[in-house]
């Protein structure tokens, strides 16, 4: 049985709409996936793109613009597509603070790809001149690591883990926090854009 309210971030107005400029449809698109995420058998997931086109209407050509700007996560197994950050906002029975905290917890946290398959979670206080040859290490041993990390010999061919740098939306995510009212918030984003090179 539905719940009979969701959570919504009383900033998501001038985030979505203002500052990152998504056009209205757009918007009306993603409240309609968090009206209809309650619903589903597994809330805030849906089986994939099909169904919640088939949910969504005329609105479903909006599905590919959201996963792109990571309103909606594609994940390899069924069901297939995650409502981000749902289970921070609305599952649970946290007190403000700790849903706040938790909320927080997973906007500063950046993930490394290694492989398709294994991602390893890291903080921004890693650096990727020396996360990749830990992260080799653990997948592949010591001799991928030397290979990353430029001693030892060639790995004729082995693998060589494939680091993801941050994307343009999440380094425009930052530079909004950067400016955010929360001290620590801005402070937070400011120097994870500092360690990225780039200046608030």
């Amino acid at each position: 049985m539905p719940r009979a309210y969701l959570r919504l971030d009383p900033e998501f107005y001038e985030r979505k709409a203002l500052d990152q400029k998504y056009p209205p449809g757009a918007v009306a698109a993603y409240i309609g996936c968090l009206c209809l995420a309650e619903t589903q058998p597994k809330r805030g997931r849906f089986r994939d793109r099909r169904v919640l086109a088939v949910l969504l209407g005329s609105l479903g050509r909006w599905i590919p613009y959201l996963v792109e700007h990571g309103d909606l996560i594609e994940q390899e197994k069924l069901p297939r597509l995650y409502v981000d950050g749902w289970d921070e906002w609305q599952e649970g029975d946290w007190k403000v603070a700790e849903r706040i905290a938790r909320v927080r917890a997973r906007t500063h946290r950046l993930t490394v790809m290694v492989t398709p398959d294994v991602t390893v979670p890291v903080t921004v206080d890693d650096t990727v001149g020396d996360t990749a040859p830990r992260l080799a290490e653990a997948v592949g041993g010591k001799r991928m690591a030397q290979d990353i990390s430029g001693g030892g010999e060639p790995s004729n061919g082995s693998p060589r883990p494939k680091v993801k740098i941050p994307t343009q939306v999440e380094i425009d995510r930052l530079l909004r926090f950067a400016n955010s009212k929360d001290q620590q918030i801005a402070k937070d984003a400011r120097e994870k854009l500092a360690r990225l090179g780039v200046t608030a």
